[in-house]
C-alpha cells in the first residue's frame, strides 16, 4: 500500500503554487454559494500568506487536497468584526472544492480533527465561527464538532449563525 490512508486528515500549509488551484475551487457552485465573490476571496488568502493574523491550509484527505482551511485572529485582523472575543479566540472558515467528497463524513472528521489540534495550543482558547443561516450541512458539521451555536449575527456579509467550541481550560 502506498500513500496515506484514505480516511487520514492532514493541513498542509497553503504556498504561492497552491492558490490557481483555490482559485478554482471558489469558481465552482457549491463553494460560491456560501464564498461570494471569488476574487476578493482569492486576494484575501494571498494577502494573508505573509500576515500574522491568517494561517491558511489545504485539506488533505488521504493525501490528496481536497479543500481550504484557515485560521484567524479575530482581534488582530484588519476590519474584523469579532474584536470583541476574549483573547485567545481563533476563527475558523473552510470549504471543501472537491464535490466527490462531500455527503461522506468528511466535514465533520476533519473540523473535529483541526480545531482539537487548535485547541491544544497554549494560547488558543476557544474557536468560533459563522456559518450562513441557510448553509443547513455546514451547521451540522460544526455541531458535530463540538461548536455551540449562540445565536445570530449580523456580519458585513450577511446575517449568520454565530458558534463556538471552548477549549477544556476555558472557563
Amino acid at each position: 500500500m502506498s500513500g496515506p490512508p484514505a480516511n487520514t486528515y492532514d493541513f498542509t500549509p497553503v504556498v504561492d503554487g497552491d492558490l490557481p488551484r483555490i482559485a478554482d475551487w471558489l469558481a465552482r457552485p457549491h463553494v460560491g454559494r456560501w464564498w461570494r465573490d471569488p476574487e476578493r476571496q482569492l486576494a484575501r488568502i494571498r494577502a494573508g500568506l505573509n500576515a500574522d493574523w491568517l494561517e491558511s491550509f489545504l485539506i488533505r484527505i488521504g493525501g490528496r487536497a481536497v479543500g481550504y482551511i484557515h485560521t484567524h485572529d479575530p482581534n488582530a485582523e484588519p476590519g474584523s468584526p469579532w474584536t470583541d472575543q476574549p483573547a485567545g479566540t481563533r476563527g475558523v472558515d473552510l470549504f471543501i472544492g472537491e464535490e466527490d467528497c462531500i455527503g461522506k463524513g468528511h466535514g465533520k472528521k476533519l473540523v473535529a480533527r483541526y480545531v482539537d489540534d487548535l485547541l491544544a495550543r497554549a494560547y488558543v482558547s476557544r474557536v468560533i465561527a459563522d456559518i450562513d443561516l441557510d448553509n443547513h450541512g455546514s451547521r451540522r458539521v460544526f455541531a458535530c464538532a463540538g461548536f455551540i451555536e449562540k445565536g445570530e449575527v449580523d456580519l458585513p456579509w450577511g446575517r449568520s449563525i454565530y458558534v463556538v467550541r471552548e477549549g477544556s481550560s476555558s472557563s
